[in-house]
């Protein structure tokens, strides 16, 4: 849901990933404006419009290299990065469609989004994708919940790819992360 509520406010974003941690969980994301603190509630309110519109998440399947021509076409270069690194050739890629929104995840999911009842849009922070300092890094200033690299460092104009951000959740909202699966991944209020 939380990638749903930042594409539908903020469309030019580019998505990574939403893993589940001690502390709650977090998702990455990409764009040429960084998030400021006050995107937060914007992306909260958002997020409580996605819950009362009740959508259902269907999954879908479709071919990797499918999956991967969509990717690279829309500049999508951490989901490019993450089918081509946790599928194999020939295989089909699991999707969760809510209303509009489509997204590379494992799931499982709760049935709707109306049955997430418990959230809440914590902070921004700032790292470098995937650890590495010769990625794209944020401006934020908070660390993401998660045993990634945290650094907060202004984003460099030699790099080429756009500033990241990650917003991190509260630990109340882990378990309706999915329904009520042990297995732990990109997750139900980060798709």
């Amino acid at each position: 849901m939380l990638a749903t509520a930042v594409l539908e406010l903020f469309p030019e974003t580019k998505l990574g990933h939403g893993p589940a941690t001690d502390a709650g969980f977090f998702y990455d994301f990409y764009r040429p404006t960084p998030f400021v603190p006050e995107d937060l509630a914007a992306i909260e309110a958002k997020m409580k419009e996605v819950v009362a519109r009740d959508e259902p998440f269907v999954h879908e399947f479709v071919p990797r290299e499918k999956s991967l021509e969509g990717f690279e076409h829309d500049g999508d270069f951490m989901k490019t990065h993450f089918v081509a690194k946790f599928t194999e050739p020939g295989s089909q890629v699991s999707f969760y469609r809510n209303g509009r929104f489509v997204d590379f995840c494992r799931g499982p999911h709760v049935p709707s989004t109306g049955r997430v009842k418990a959230f809440k849009v914590l902070s921004l922070a700032g790292a470098y994708w995937l650890g590495d300092e010769k990625n794209p890094s944020s401006s934020a200033s908070t660390a993401p919940p998660s045993s990634r690299k945290k650094i907060s460092t202004p984003t460099s104009p030699a790099l080429k790819k756009p500033p990241s951000a990650t917003i991190a959740f509260s630990q109340a909202a882990r378990p309706l992360q999915h329904s009520g699966s042990s297995r732990r991944g990109p997750g139900l209020l980060a798709s």
